[in-house]
């Protein structure tokens, strides 16, 4: 493990040490003491350069949050997603969520679910029914509501005989 002199910190010096320990011939090590790192600290996340494959700000994690938080209501909202409409509501760049390949693909993913939704419920303009179409149909129901009404009237007409007829019958068996 090696020691870093105060001047050797924050995210753009991890990168500059990054690449010169990479670059650095194997062997007795020279240069001035931040660069004096063992290669396997870059590679096992020990060392000062261990948190490269990290984001350098911890407002990031704050960031994709808030996407993350964007999208799940737009998503439960049932709105459009998109990518304007994720950096409206989280108050971020477009450009910043197609770098992000996680927010990019999420979004991707999405909106093509969106996508496949619409497609079931809508109908194509040759199948849709026209205004004469669907009177035709409503005059068609009305028809057969009476239909039925007027049957039903006769039915119950019938069984009221039926019963009329059973209590008469009734009254003289018994008699």
């Amino acid at each position: 493990m090696t020691t870093l002199s105060a001047e050797c910190t924050g995210p753009r010096h991890e990168r500059r040490v990054l690449l010169a320990v990479l670059r650095q011939p194997a062997g007795p090590q020279g240069g001035s003491p931040c660069h004096r790192l063992d290669p396997a600290d870059a590679l096992t996340g020990a060392g000062p350069v261990g948190q490269l494959g990290r984001p350098f700000h911890p407002r990031h994690d704050v960031t994709v949050e808030r996407a993350r938080e964007a999208l799940r209501r737009l998503d439960r909202s049932g709105e459009a997603i998109s990518f304007l409409q994720v950096a409206r509501a989280a108050s971020v760049s477009r450009a910043w969520l197609y770098r992000d390949p996680q927010m990019r693909a999420e979004i991707e993913r999405l909106r093509s679910a969106q996508r496949d939704t619409r497609a079931v419920t809508r109908v194509p303009a040759a199948q849709r029914a026209s205004a004469e179409s669907l009177q035709q149909r409503i005059d068609a129901t009305h028809e057969e509501i009476r239909r039925l009404k007027d049957e039903n009237r006769v039915l119950r007409e019938q069984v009221a005989r039926l019963f009329g007829e059973r209590r008469v019958h009734g009254a003289s068996d018994r008699t």
